[in-house]
């Protein structure tokens, strides 16, 4: 047995898991477990024999124990209470450790891998769940930075021990995020593997629908199609029973005439049918045509009709021909162009995104490394809070960027759902959301919605939808303007709801608006985000059945239209 399936078999056991998604999160359970275990044994070195401190000796042996715990309830597939437990002794072990000193240490970076952590382990089963730890490690993280509740004396804590505890927390931190990483970007490639995979399923449906349609002669027979003739010389027609049975029709019902044969063709199929049964007929070749057909019930039905010409000294005098049911084939060569632009819409994506996503990630990364290598430069104290802070924005632009690449990968993964929505309780629980950086702008955001105001539609995309019109709205305000504002307005129609968000900000030059829904676009030079806000706006909106418009002055303010099912 080789090193790494002795390691999986630790991790997971020898029981076969059957989902590849939990299959995955059980091995990174069990990394994360062993990396708590390794945090703990590491402090159990550091803390009594170097930075002389024996107060969370006791504590590490409990992380130790609880981390073992994790394992074997992740070697016995019980892997709900695996994650709980995983999750939440993560958060209280990060909390008590940020207690018990500045936040200088660096152990509040912990907090993003456990909400990180959260909602990988979480989102296959239980997303309410995951989001609910996030908010956990959210409130935990303001509650040990604002509360002091005085674990340690914190007058031993030397500058050697936060440098010491800031190293270790920031390269434990560092490795635990880039395992949650390289978890997230596996299953990016399984699932652009699983696209090709389609994309050779439909290339080969494609072949065989070749292929059956080059011999669909030898498929007929006298049983499988209806049998039509038209004699011109006396004006007389001929159905066969078959025939009748495609179209639905009795033959009392049938009128053998030529404006009955006119009514019950597709207006937008009858000008071709016409012209290629004149040229036939003019020309005394086979002739050959593709048409919908009005059936009895009420339903158009693609059919195949192929005809010969019966002439005498070289006029036409009979058709004989005919026809076979081909819908089903007609709607699968739709299906399949609709999968093929799909797809092609996916690779371009797919291509646009990667090369993007790759940057966006990498470039606050790279300011880290080069702010963590200033700090080691720098000789001055003072300047520490400034360095910090310039490192929490980065990570703050990777975590806005990661929270954005989750609501693409929800929308285009899962179901649409449909509520019964109050529009303006739902709209009004956003704007509290934004408040504070409203009012700190001072930015009035108004809602004119009618409160008996319900559609059916999915929260989670809707959420989505406003938190990035009403954020961006905020976001790019007008400084010079006195009176700012975002207007939130809604009208319900008989086909739909009509959605506006208004605001007198800033405005988008007239060249950019042609290109705002674009991947990755950013219309202002003072846009710090990935550029994919407006376009999972965009594909949210579809999803949901709607459409969007945007318009936009220069300097005056902004105006998105959303229609959506109601």
């Amino acid at each position: 047995m080789s090193n790494r399936s002795a390691i999986k078999k630790f991790l997971i056991g020898d029981r076969y898991i059957e989902s590849r998604i939990e299959y995955k999160q059980a091995i990174l359970r069990g990394q994360l477990a062993l990396m708590v275990i390794v945090i703990c044994a590491i402090y159990l070195l550091v803390d009594p024999f170097i930075n002389q401190i024996y107060f969370f000796v006791p504590w590490y042996f409990v992380g130790i124990a609880v981390s073992l715990l994790i394992l074997y309830l992740n070697r016995q597939h019980r892997f709900m209470s695996a994650s709980i437990l995983l999750i939440s002794f993560g958060n209280i072990l990060v909390f008590f450790t940020s207690q018990s000193g500045n936040p200088d240490h660096g152990a509040f970076i912990f907090f993003i891998t456990v909400a990180a952590a959260s909602l990988v382990l979480f989102y296959h089963k239980n997303m309410t769940l995951g989001l609910f730890f996030v908010g956990l490690s959210l409130v935990l993280a303001y509650l040990a930075f604002f509360m002091n509740m005085e674990f340690l004396d914190t007058s031993i804590m030397t500058v050697k021990f936060r440098k010491i505890n800031f190293f270790i927390n920031l390269t434990i931190g560092m490795l635990s995020s880039v395992v949650v990483m390289l978890f997230l970007i596996q299953r990016n490639k399984e699932s652009e593997k699983s696209l090709l995979e389609k994309q050779q399923e439909l290339q080969k449906l494609a072949d065989e629908l070749e292929k059956s349609r080059e011999q669909y002669a030898l498929a007929l027979q006298g049983t499988e199609a209806g049998l039509f003739e038209w004699d011109l010389v006396h004006r007389r027609y001929y159905l066969s029973d078959r025939l009748l049975e495609l179209l639905g029709y009795n033959r009392e019902e049938v009128e053998l005439r030529m404006s009955f044969f006119q009514s019950i063709i597709h207006p937008d199929d009858l000008e071709k049918t016409r012209s290629r049964m004149m040229k036939a007929l003019a020309t005394l070749t086979q002739y050959k045509n593709e048409a919908r057909i009005l059936c009895k019930d009420g339903q158009y039905r693609w059919f195949y009709f192929t005809g010969v010409i019966k002439s005498e000294n070289g006029k036409a005098i009979k058709t004989v021909g005919s026809i076979i049911n081909i819908d089903k084939r007609k709607k699968a060569e739709e299906a399949l162009q609709k999968k093929n632009l799909e797809l092609q819409k996916a690779n371009e994506e797919l291509d646009r995104f990667v090369y993007s996503a790759s940057h966006d990630m990498r470039a606050p990364l790279t300011t880290i490394a080069g702010l963590l290598e200033v700090l080691k430069l720098t000789k001055d104290p003072a300047e520490y809070p400034q360095y910090f802070e310039m490192i929490r924005q980065r990570i703050e632009d990777m975590e806005a960027f990661i929270r954005e690449v989750t609501d693409y990968s929800r929308n285009t993964r899962l179901p649409v759902e449909s509520i019964g929505i109050h529009l303006h309780d739902f709209v009004d629980k956003i704007k509290e959301s934004v408040a504070f950086i409203a009012e700190q702008n001072s930015i009035k955001v108004e809602i004119d919605i009618d409160k008996d105001i319900v559609i059916h539609s999915d929260p989670a995309r809707l959420r989505v939808i406003f938190n990035n019109l009403i954020n961006n709205a905020i976001k790019y305000y007008d400084a010079n303007k006195p009176e700012r504002y975002v207007k939130v307005v809604a009208k319900k129609e008989p086909d739909d709801c009509r959605i506006e968000i208004i605001d007198n900000g800033m405005g988008i030059h007239e060249e950019y608006l042609a290109k705002v829904f674009d991947m990755f676009f950013r219309a202002s030079e003072q846009s710090k985000r990935s550029g994919l806000g407006l376009y999972i706006v965009k594909e949210t909106v579809e999803k949901l059945g709607g459409e969007i418009t945007l318009s936009s002055t220069l300097g005056q303010g902004t105006h998105v239209t959303v229609r959506l099912p109601v």
